[in-house]
């Protein structure tokens, strides 16, 4: 009892009060935010961290921290004040767009795995399969780089360098970043402006360009109709993603969150699940519309859920040509719609490159093989371990 009654009048001292209440409230908001993350752990929900590998769990916590938005806000409130361009590891453009900055690549890697690429690519011409290589372009633009003061990017460099070992080595090259930066609109704006992904509109175009050299490498025709944004609608839904760069700084710092659209086609489709078997319309089976119920801003997977990735027929349109498609989350916006032209799409992870076999392809018969990843992908060394 003398113990307790001492502790209280040692409370009397301001400083003492401040630092109890202080270890009382990091207690309880530690006590809360394990909880969150057991919880989460107990009902297999998608924690929405940045981190992979070791960082995984010490990310998932922070990820479940009490308040951490409010406090992630604040912290982009001073920035903003501030006049910061960067915030945990995230550069504000001059346009408001945000992204990551790319150091210098070793041109070693680069050779490297454009070298992988030409063995995929020679093996698949021994059986007479047509590949095609597109690269994708990085949100910050070769001639208009928007980059603040005293900052600098390598990306387009390093992909320069790339493209010109891959023609070198005799691979089909769809270099995209030319096609983006001669479209009429500006290109930022076929991007989110809060994550590393286009936006519906971009993944529209880049398909229009894949399907314009397919057609060429194939010897067939592309129903008009289908390569024109004239033949779809657009529903939209305002403020209702924040992506990868905008969970990282907060909606403050991001300047809100974006708007997010879906493309619907204007005529009769009729899609077949390959995996699942079911068959329905274009937005029944090639999008999930599940997370356009509600908006959640603490969600960074609208993208990558609402463009689903799996196998698929057009039943009633396309050019009956079959494509294998590997990809990353940059292919979801792109595959719908390669699906409407070419009939039927299979697919691959761009990260699970052993998965292509000459078996499977023996077995699929692909009239062509499209690989397309996310910009800065190739800057890993040894990231293109195909089984061929």
């Amino acid at each position: 009892m003398r113990s307790i009654r001492s502790f209280f009048q040692s409370l009397r001292s301001p400083e003492k009060l401040q630092v109890t209440v202080f270890v009382a409230l990091l207690a309880v908001v530690s006590f809360f935010s394990l909880c969150s993350l057991l919880m989460a752990y107990k009902t297999d929900t998608v924690i929405n961290n940045q981190a992979t590998g070791d960082d995984r769990l010490e990310s998932d916590l922070n990820a479940n921290i009490l308040g951490t938005e409010v406090l992630m806000n604040l912290n982009g409130t001073m920035h903003r004040l501030l006049g910061h361009d960067q915030m945990n590891g995230v550069t504000r453009l001059q346009n408001g767009y945000l992204t990551e900055l790319q150091g210098s690549v070793w041109p070693e890697t680069l050779q490297d795995n454009a070298e992988k690429i030409a063995e995929v690519q020679q093996k698949l011409a021994e059986r007479g399969i047509p590949f095609l290589y597109a690269v994708t372009p990085y949100k910050i633009q070769a001639e208009d780089p928007e980059l603040p003061p005293y900052t600098e990017d390598h990306t387009n460099e390093a992909l320069d360098l790339y493209v010109q070992d891959l023609q070198n080595l005799g691979v089909p090259v769809l270099d995209l970043r030319q096609a983006f930066a001669a479209q009429e609109a500006d290109p930022y704006t076929l991007f989110y402006r809060t994550d590393h992904h286009w936006n519906v509109h971009g993944g529209f175009f880049a398909y229009t360009q894949l399907a314009q050299r397919m057609q060429q490498m194939l010897g067939v025709q592309v129903d008009p109709a289908l390569l024109t944004e004239d033949s779809f609608h657009e529903e939209v839904y305002p403020a209702w993603h924040l992506g990868t760069h905008g969970q990282r700084t907060g909606t403050v710092f991001a300047g809100g969150a974006d708007d997010f659209a879906i493309l619907v086609p204007d005529f009769e489709t009729r899609i077949l699940d390959e995996g699942s078997g079911k068959a329905g319309t274009f937005e029944e089976i090639l999008l999930d519309t599940s997370v356009l119920q509600s908006r959640d801003l603490a969600s960074r997977y609208t993208y990558d859920t609402v463009f689903r990735f799996a196998d698929f027929q057009s039943q009633n349109t396309g050019c009956g040509k079959k494509v294998l498609f590997l990809s990353d989350s940059m292919g979801r916006a792109v595959l719908p719609f390669l699906t409407l032209a070419f009939t039927e799409v299979r697919t691959i992870e761009a990260y699970s490159p052993q998965n292509v076999t000459m078996e499977y392809i023996e077995a699929y018969q692909p009239d062509i093989v499209v690989f397309m990843h996310y910009a800065t992908v190739t800057f890993n060394a040894g990231c293109f371990a195909f089984s061929l």
